[in-house]
C-alpha cells in the first residue's frame, strides 16, 4: 500500500499517522537484550553482539550452538552447520582472512588493538581492497597500519612497517599514497622516530628540544636539499645535536637507529657547512 501521509516508527512497526495503517517493519540491529530469569536471584540480563562496521553480516548474536547436540542427532548437527555457513558470505570471510593477517602482524610487533582497529577500518574503506593479491595486498595491509600508528602518535618507520607483512620498502610507500592526507606526514613519522631513538640514547630535555626544533626547520626546505629517508634523517639530526664529529663517535648513533655511519655522516656534513 502506498501511504501519502506522515509515516511514523511505533514499537518496531512503520504506522501512518492519519489512519493507522502498519505500513511495515523495522528490524533492529543493535544489540539485544533478553531477561532468562530462571528464579535464581541477581540480574539475569543478557545482550547480544552489536553488530561490527568491519564485519556486518558476521556479527549478529543469535547462532545455533553443538552444546546438546549428539552424534545421533544428524538431522540437528546439519542444521547447526547450516546455521555456522549462513553467518558469513564468502566476501565475509575474504574480509575475516585480512583483519586477521593485520591483527597478527601488529600483535607480534607488540602494537595495541586501537591502532589494529583503525588500521582495519582504513583498509576497508579502499576501492577494491579484497581482489589485489600476494605482496600488493601485503603493502596495503602495511600501508594502513603504517597511517594508524602515526593516526594514534605513535609512528613507526618505514622499514619497521615493511618487515613486518615481508614487503620491500618501495611497494610500502607507494601503498601509504593511498592513505595520504594533506597534512606533513613525513614530519610526523621523523618526530616519532626521534622521540624513540632520543630514549634509546638517553638525551636529555634540552637536546630533546633542538632536535625536534631542527627536524620542523628541515620539514620546510626543499626536498632536494635532503633527499633522504626519514630515519636517516632523524640519525643526522640527533648525532649534530649531540655534537659527533667523527664515523667512530657516530657509531653508538648508528647502532641505536640502523643508519650506517657513513649516511649520518653525510647529514651531519650537510649542517657543518650550511
Amino acid at each position: 500500500m502506498d501511504c501519502k501521509h506522515e509515516i511514523i516508527i511505533d514499537e518496531g512497526e512503520q504506522v501512518c499517522t492519519v489512519c493507522g495503517t502498519v505500513m511495515g517493519t523495522v528490524i533492529d540491529e543493535g544489540a539485544e537484550w533478553r531477561n532468562y530469569d530462571q528464579g535464581k536471584g541477581g540480574d539475569q540480563c543478557r545482550t547480544g553482539f552489536t553488530t561490527s562496521d568491519l564485519l556486518p553480516e558476521s556479527s549478529y548474536g543469535s547462532i545455533m550452538s553443538f552444546r546438546g547436540i549428539t552424534s545421533k542427532d544428524t538431522s540437528l548437527k546439519a542444521i547447526q552447520r547450516l546455521s555456522s555457513w549462513s553467518l558469513s558470505s564468502n566476501s565475509q570471510r575474504s574480509w575475516m582472512s585480512i583483519f586477521d593477517a593485520i591483527q597478527l602482524s601488529c600483535s607480534h610487533a607488540g602494537l595495541p588493538k586501537a591502532i589494529v582497529m583503525d588500521a582495519c577500518g582504513l583498509y576497508k574503506k579502499l576501492e577494491d581492497a579484497q581482489k589485489v593479491r600476494g605482496e600488493t595486498r601485503r603493502s596495503m595491509m602495511g600501508g594502513a597500519v603504517f597511517v594508524a600508528c602515526r593516526n594514534h602518535d605513535a609512528p613507526r618507520s618505514h622499514e619497521e612497517i615493511a618487515k613486518m607483512f615481508l614487503v620491500n620498502i618501495r611497494s610500502l610507500c607507494k601503498a601509504i599514497t593511498h592513505f595520504e592526507s594533506t597534512e606533513n606526514s613525513v614530519l610526523k613519522t621523523e618526530i616519532g622516530i626521534a622521540e624513540r631513538l632520543c630514549a634509546s640514547l638517553s638525551l636529555n630535555d634540552e637536546q630533546r628540544d633542538n632536535i625536534m626544533g631542527l627536524l620542523l626547520e628541515i620539514s620546510t626546505k626543499s626536498e632536494d636539499e635532503f633527499e633522504h629517508t626519514p630515519k636517516t634523517i632523524v640519525a643526522g639530526v640527533v648525532a649534530h645535536i649531540m655534537g659527533l664529529k667523527t664515523k667512530t663517535q657516530m657509531k653508538v648513533v648508528s647502532d641505536a637507529s640502523g643508519v650506517s655511519a657513513l649516511s649520518i655522516h653525510k647529514i651531519v656534513q650537510k649542517f657543518v657547512n650550511a
